[in-house]
């Protein structure tokens, strides 16, 4: 992998805490989850169900092909004559042939691409397209053309060693691989492995990336190595508890979330945090005990606390507890504490991100969490208690949301069968404004139904039931027309498209009616979405001519189709979702700039003014005199913090001030002079 920053689209696989752990010019994964032994891309670049394109048939394009194969990807190749062993795999099924030169548009739906002619114009424009697409891109010995590079490997157990040199010398990086595969003993990749268990709870134990940073350095190092090899695994693990230990406890926490949602907590406990908007806003101004900012986002599948703690140390016990109390009523409630989760910092932010951009949702990409989260900011704002950390943080999460519905396909798609009813209408009919739309049967579905086609610009809807009252009922709902049963046959004539949904034990609609219907129309197409179990109707009713039926699998199957889709979005909206996270972090971490500028001020100011009152008596000044020193000195400091100042604040908009405002607190000893300092850094 070349030495810079991946692009957004593999950052989403790359584990945060497994890269980097020998001391040579490697790239390192523990994963759990090693690429197939025959796969030369790296480990973290995770392959397996994903779409890759190579341009080009010739024997580096099959190596190619080979390689991306076994690491699991969804392949198509693209090129007017092809290696004998392309030809062997296509004819296995194994990967997709386009027997023709590449055009532009063949990239499309990719995650991977490979650009491997022998036309150097061919490669270049298959470069264009990926970067135009944002996709991961490697053409064939032009580095400079390159995303990522396809490095040599070395494995061991559940060890990966990836070596490159950028693409600028393949044969260097093989003699590396040489060299290192007779220096790393088998027990080096055993005791990675046995690391490599240790990954999700420091992701979950150290939040700030700079602490997990610091564990792996100190952890994976020749001295831990050692006691492994000599000690065994019992005192490997002990030292590795004491890091960790170590670490955690000097860990600060700025930001902090706690929750529960309908992955791991019961509708019956759910159901108790059910609060109304004035329970919500008493609980903000409750947890005012525990937290500088609060807010909390509520829905039927989740509750989750975000705050500035006051104790940071203490909060998240202070919080858990408090929402005990919530649930316990007159009687004690059971204990909800095997269902809360605790994030810190980067992981509380991201895990916001991720409920804002639909990707934490029990429907994927589901559109109605993303005005939930911001109602939920709205109303910590207009209380009071939402203050500045908050508020960027929730505006992140809803710039992460919006992007993730913009620039991805997540929230497009049906993802319920009314949804999918309305998702055919609209393929048979393009424009339903024009057309004339029937709801047979007035229940839930039905009603769904209804509401769909009706957002979605429907013409006239009509509504029949076998209860007029019903029928009309709705009507008056979605501004339709109600009409009783015996008027069915007239309110079928007229429209385009039959959503029925009657719970009827036989069918509704048989064939000689709907031919009768159909002469009355003269032939105009008629579509029905049968969404009914058992059926509405009749299956012969499909030998009708120009009469469409769909009924609950076909619908249920769009729908899974859909899914499908979505899930494919899931690693564009995961790199939105880290790219916000960094954005705000950054920003966090330089919310100490301010307080060390203003610290900084103070301590010379004291010095000055002390140094003033010991030496004027001294000096025998004169008011006059005075006033004209202290004029002198005040102007000496402001010229001496004018730099300092303008530095630290360009570092902050550079979003790398951390290293600065470490060194002034440290160079100046200011670190009794900030009162934020416990929340802040």
């Amino acid at each position: 992998m070349k030495e810079q920053d991946p692009p957004a689209s593999l950052m989403q696989a790359i584990p945060s805490a497994s890269s980097g752990m020998l001391s040579t010019p490697t790239a390192v994964s523990t994963s759990g989850r090693p690429a197939t032994p025959a796969s030369y891309y790296p480990a973290f670049l995770d392959l397996r169900g994903r779409p890759a394109v190579v341009v080009g048939g010739g024997e580096v394009a099959f190596r190619k092909v080979e390689s991306l194969l076994a690491g699991g990807a969804r392949l198509k190749v693209v090129a007017p004559e092809l290696h004998s062993g392309i030809e062997d795999l296509a004819g296995r099924g194994m990967v997709t042939v386009e027997r023709r030169p590449y055009l532009s548009g063949d990239l499309e739906g990719a995650m991977l691409a490979v650009a491997a002619t022998s036309d150097p114009e061919v490669n270049r424009a298959v470069a264009a397209e990926a970067s135009e697409r944002n996709l991961l891109l490697n053409v064939v010995d032009v580095p400079e053309l390159c995303n990522f590079i396809v490095p040599s490997v070395i494995r061991r157990d559940e060890l990966t060693v990836a070596i490159s040199t950028g693409g600028l010398s393949p044969s260097l990086a093989k003699h590396i691989r040489q060299k290192l595969e007779e220096a790393l003993v088998p027990e080096y990749g055993a005791f990675l492995r046995l690391l490599g268990t240790l990954r999700s709870r420091v992701r979950r134990e150290l939040s700030l990336p700079a602490q997990r940073e610091a564990f792996w350095a100190e952890v994976v190092n020749s001295d831990a190595f050692e006691v492994y090899r000599s000690q065994g695994e019992m005192a490997s693990l002990e030292r590795t508890e004491g890091v960790l230990q170590r670490i955690r406890e000097g860990e600060p926490c700025v930001v902090l979330a706690i929750g529960l949602n309908h992955k791991i907590a019961p509708v019956e406990v759910r159901e108790r945090f059910a609060f109304s908007d004035d329970v919500v806003r008493q609980v903000l101004a409750d947890l005012g005990r525990f937290a500088r900012e609060r807010a909390m986002v509520c829905t039927c599948n989740r509750m989750e606390i975000y705050a500035v703690p006051i104790r940071p140390r203490q909060a998240a016990g202070e919080i858990r507890g408090f929402l005990q109390s919530l649930t316990d009523g007159e009687h004690n409630g059971p204990d909800i504490s095997p269902y809360l989760y605790t994030l810190h910092n980067d992981q509380a932010a991201s895990h916001l991100f991720s409920v804002a951009a639909g990707i934490d949702s029990m429907i994927l990409g589901e559109p109605q969490i993303l005005g939930q989260v911001k109602d939920a900011y709205e109303m910590a704002a207009a209380t009071g208690a939402a203050g500045s950390i908050l508020s960027v943080m929730f505006q992140r999460a809803l710039v992460a949301g919006k992007r993730a519905r913009t620039e991805t396909s997540i929230s497009r798609n049906a993802m319920s069968v009314s949804h999918a009813a309305v998702e055919l209408a609209r393929q048979v009919f393009g424009d339903i404004s024009a057309h004339t739309v029937l709801v047979v049967g007035a229940g839930e579905m039905g009603e769904l139904a209804a509401k769909n086609l009706v957002d979605n610009g429907a013409g006239e809807v009509l509504v029949v039931n076998r209860t007029r009252e019903r029928a009309e009922a709705l009507a008056s709902r979605i501004g339709g027309t109600g009409m009783g049963w015996d008027r069915l046959v007239e309110a079928v004539r007229r429209s385009d498209i039959v959503i029925t949904s009657t719970g009827a034990p036989t069918t509704v609609f048989q064939q000689d009616m709907v031919a009768s219907v159909m002469r009355g129309r003269r032939h105009r197409p008629l579509f029905f979405v049968d969404i009914a179990v058992p059926r509405d109707v009749d299956p012969d009713v499909a030998e009708v001519e120009n009469v469409f039926i769909y009924d609950i699998d076909d619908l249920q199957a769009v729908v899974q189709a859909n899914l499908k889709e979505r899930e494919k979005e899931v690693y564009r909206v995961e790199a939105i979702v880290q790219e916000e996270t960094a954005h705000f972090i950054s920003w966090l971490h330089c919310q100490d700039v301010i307080p060390t500028i203003v610290a900084l001020r103070e301590r010379l100011e004291r010095i000055r003014h002390a140094e003033l009152e010991r030496h004027a008596g001294r000096l025998k000044l004169g008011e006059r005199e005075l006033a004209g020193v202290d004029a002198l000195t005040e102007a000496i400091v402001n010229k001496i913090l004018h730099m300092p100042t303008v530095r630290l604040k360009t570092q902050a908009n550079d979003g790398a001030c951390g290293l600065y405002v470490d060194a002034v607190r440290e160079l100046f000893d200011l670190q009794g002079d900030d009162p934020t300092k416990e929340v802040h850094r």
